[in-house]
Parts: structure tokens; C-alpha cells; sequence
């Protein structure tokens, strides 16, 4: 998938490149060629080495980081959390899922260049979301630990589960809305279905769990138990894995607009061409004016 774009033309043709010894006018002229007017070295610009940056900075954007953290929020949002007998070991494992997705929005996607073409608000909701589910994802670790008296534990874990399944639908719901600003028709439906799908697995979670505190039939709320965990597991998986592919989606697409801005900064003006290495002469001098001939100095 990448953004549909309108044909661009460079708002800059026309612009002087002046030279950086006399300010003569360098518009057209080959990088590591001579200035005509003072015979100076003119500056190399290399599209391939700035394009090469730029790729390394949508590495280092974080949203690579951001997309495989998601995994994290599967347990959670498939209600794991809530099985008394192996859900303090997955909360502890589960936990690094948000606060590592927060430290890469916090410290990599915050400063990155890729965010001048975000989608309206995404890296702001996607900060606040990594917050929510982080803190909550904390809440439960210290419940283990004692921090927190062990009898908040299921509160903590329903806090937990609501968290993760806010943060994996509104996601979706947000990529689906950046999709379709970009004049994608079939991307933003399978977004939406994974914003529904994180819902749903969200509401199956807690039924199931909430039928194990109010049915006074011990083998149907164990029935009805189980089958909650099996729906929410599946709908958790479905509503993962498109919000994971989404990212990447977005990552994509920012990249390719950054790589795309920075190919037209550097085909105006001076163009961008690498000369072998050669001997760097001095400055040939200037030939001096010679004066007009006259009819009568002629032969």
C-alpha cells in the first residue's frame, strides 16, 4: 500500500544557486565542476548518500519497534490475564509489551523526521495509548509483587484487559482513518474489522469472566468461562495481527514520502551527480577582457 499522490512540480526551479565563493548564479551547473565566474570548486550534493541517511532514519523511527510490541497486547485483550492458575506469569512477560512500545515512541518516534508526515494526531494518540496500557500493565506487576494489596488483583487484571483492548481497536480505528484519507478503499475496512475484532475480544474477556463471579453453576460458568477465552483468543489474534500490519503499513508510507521530499530538495538547482575522485587543482585564473576590434585595426 503506499499513498496516492498528485503529480508535484518542484515550487524552486527558478530559484538562484549562488556560489559560495562570489555568488555567481549556479543554477544548471554539475556538482564538482569549476564556478564560470571565479573558477571555485562547486560543492557535490549526493542523492544516493542523503537517501541512504534518510533510510537509516526510518529504521531508527521506532515504528518498527512500535508494530512488534503490539504482540504483547494479545494476552490481555484474550483475557489470559484472568486465569488464576498461569496468569501472574504471562501478566510479568506481558508487561514488556506496552512499556517497550512506549520507550520507542517516547525516545525514537518523537524526534523522528518521519513525523512531519504523519496522519493528524497519530503519534500523539498512539503516546497517550502506550501510556494507558503501560500503566495499567505496571499495575498488575506490582500486585504481584505485594506493592499492591493481592486482593486488587482481579480489578487489576480487568483494568488491564479494558487498557489493551482500547489501545489495540482505537489503533486500528486510526490507521483505518489515515488509510482512507489517502484514497485506500479496501485498507480501511480490514482496519475497521480489527478495531471491531479488539472490541469484541475485549467484551468476550470480561463476560467470561464476570460468568465465573454471578453463575452459581460452578460447570456452566466453567463452560461458559472457557468458551469466552476461546472467542476473545481468536478475535485478540485477528485484531493483533492487522493492527501490527498496519503499522508497518504507516511506516512504509511515511517512509516513502520522507525519501520522496528529500528527492526533490535535491533535483532543483545544482544537480546532485558524483565525479570520480580526482586531484583538486587550483582555481584556474580568470582570462582578462581583451578589447574590442576596431574596422581600422583590421588588415
Amino acid at each position: 500500500m503506499s499513498r496516492p499522490r498528485p503529480i508535484q512540480h518542484d515550487p524552486r526551479p527558478d530559484l538562484p544557486v549562488p556560489c559560495g565563493e562570489c555568488g555567481y548564479d549556479l543554477r544548471g551547473a554539475v556538482a564538482g565542476a569549476r564556478c564560470p565566474e571565479c573558477g571555485g570548486k562547486i560543492p557535490a550534493r549526493s542523492s544516493a548518500t542523503a537517501e541512504s541517511m534518510q533510510i537509516h532514519s526510518i529504521h531508527e523511527s521506532g515504528l518498527s519497534q512500535v508494530a512488534a510490541s503490539q504482540i504483547g497486547s494479545f494476552i490481555p485483550l484474550a483475557g489470559f490475564l484472568l486465569i488464576h492458575t498461569v496468569g501472574p506469569i504471562l501478566a510479568v512477560l506481558t508487561a514488556f509489551g506496552p512499556c517497550y512500545r512506549l520507550l520507542a515512541l517516547h525516545i525514537r518516534y518523537r524526534t523522528s523526521e518521519m513525523r512531519r508526515f504523519e496522519p493528524a494526531g497519530f503519534g500523539r494518540i498512539l503516546l497517550i495509548l502506550a501510556w494507558l496500557e503501560s500503566l495499567a500493565a505496571l499495575a498488575v506487576v506490582a500486585t504481584l509483587v505485594g506493592v499492591i494489596p493481592s486482593a486488587a488483583w482481579w480489578s487489576m487484571t480487568l483494568i488491564y484487559t479494558l487498557a489493551a483492548t482500547l489501545s489495540v481497536a482505537t489503533t486500528n480505528f486510526l490507521i483505518a482513518r489515515a488509510t482512507a484519507g489517502w484514497g485506500s478503499t479496501i485498507a480501511p475496512k480490514v482496519f475497521r474489522l480489527g478495531g471491531v475484532a479488539a472490541l469484541l475480544a475485549g467484551v468476550a474477556a470480561i463476560g467470561g469472566r464476570m460468568s465465573l463471579m454471578l453463575v452459581t453453576n460452578q460447570p456452566m460458568a466453567a463452560v461458559g468461562f472457557v468458551v469466552a477465552l476461546v472467542i476473545s483468543g481468536v478475535l485478540a489474534a485477528i485484531a493483533v495481527v492487522i493492527v501490527r500490519d498496519g503499522i508497518a503499513r504507516i511506516e512504509s508510507v511515511l517512509g516513502n514520502d520522507l525519501i520522496e521530499s528529500h528527492r526533490i530538495e535535491t533535483t532543483h538547482g545544482i544537480i546532485p551527480v558524483e565525479l570520480p575522485p580526482s586531484t583538486d587543482p587550483a582555481p584556474l585564473p580568470l582570462e582578462p577582457e581583451r578589447p574590442p576590434v576596431r574596422p581600422s585595426d583590421r588588415p
